[in-house]
């Protein structure tokens, strides 16, 4: 009987300890983000193939629009892989990939402003019942006469925490066809049901340095190393670099190529909030060199490449603990 009383106490201690975290509210992230996805689709190539990108966005700075503090939200990636001869290794191409900026209000609305738009777009409602219909960025693309709406509330265990989960599903099909995490947004994709219909995927979400979820113990892996573009030189009027692995964790090698007439430059690897953390001389006009990174916390960094004092190149690097 002792035994029974026992798991029975400890079942509620659970329920109660999962519900009160559920109960509260995880907002959304305002700086040390980054959403890793990625994008299935078909191309023309001398017949239908399939391909996959793989990209990321991140945020990076703010800024004030209309009387309203933004987090900028940049992309990078976007490599291609396919079969046979259609893309070279390291095929990079943007295909709808839109950057922008994201804000959150006080009653749990998350905005998105696309870049070069004229308006903002409500991109997340997290007040949302089961039964309500989602705001109208999530219909844009579907069948004529059918909405989304939320089938059910859940949570999931995040890291080591839990979070809401909206289960969303259409009027047409009547199934589950996605899910909205409390605090990191549409397992489809941050932004994607706005822009396009394609096929997303949310592989991983980090947020300082900390992988709060993956689909898979490897998802957080961008892409893999791509190969440095030769071009030639005599045409060649911005720096080309190639920085890898990124996410990193004790070395990154730059691989680079420096427009003609230039034999050096400068690489200098900053914090988010723009402290200087690192700086190397380039002394050749193309090559590659090692730097040693194992000494750096963990977080999001930015670096540049200048030459003649003007930055040509820059980019996120992550260094993973």
């Amino acid at each position: 009987m002792k035994k029974y009383l026992f798991i029975v106490i400890t079942l509620i201690s659970f329920t109660r300890a999962v519900s009160a975290q559920f109960s509260v509210y995880h907002p959304f992230p305002d700086s040390n983000a980054w959403w890793s996805e990625s994008k299935s689709y078909f191309v023309w190539c001398s017949g239908i193939a399939p391909a996959d990108s793989l990209y990321d966005y991140y945020l990076a700075g703010d800024t004030v629009m209309n009387s309203y503090t933004w987090h900028r939200l940049n992309f990078s990636g976007g490599y291609v892989f396919a079969g046979g001869p259609c893309f070279p290794p390291g095929f990079s191409q943007n295909y709808n990939y839109v950057e922008g900026f994201i804000r959150e209000d006080t009653i749990k609305h998350v905005y998105f402003y696309p870049k070069h738009a004229s308006h903002d777009t409500l991109l997340y409602d997290f007040n949302l019942k089961v039964g309500d219909t989602l705001p109208d960025s999530y219909n844009n693309h579907n069948l004529p006469g059918s909405v989304n709406y939320v089938y059910a509330i859940d949570s999931i265990k995040t890291n080591t925490i839990y979070r809401k989960q909206f289960l969303i599903a259409n009027t047409h099909f009547g199934i589950v066809i996605d899910s909205i995490i409390e605090g990191i947004g549409s397992t489809e994709g941050l932004i994607e049901h706005i822009i396009d219909s394609a096929k997303s995927l949310l592989n991983c979400y980090i947020q300082n340095s900390i992988t709060v979820y993956s689909i898979s113990t490897s998802s957080c892996n961008i892409y893999p190393p791509v190969p440095l573009i030769t071009q030639n030189v005599e045409n060649l009027t911005t720096i080309i670099l190639n920085i890898y692995p990124n996410p990193a964790n004790t070395k990154v090698t730059l691989a680079y190529q420096l427009p003609q007439g230039h034999n050096s430059a400068l690489f200098k690897l900053y914090t988010a909030m723009g402290q200087l953390v690192k700086s190397e001389t380039i002394s050749s006009n193309a090559g590659q060199f090692v730097e040693d990174v194992s000494a750096v916390s963990g977080g999001v960094y930015y670096y540049t490449v200048s030459a003649d004092g003007i930055i040509e190149a820059t980019n996120k690097l992550v260094i993973l603990r």
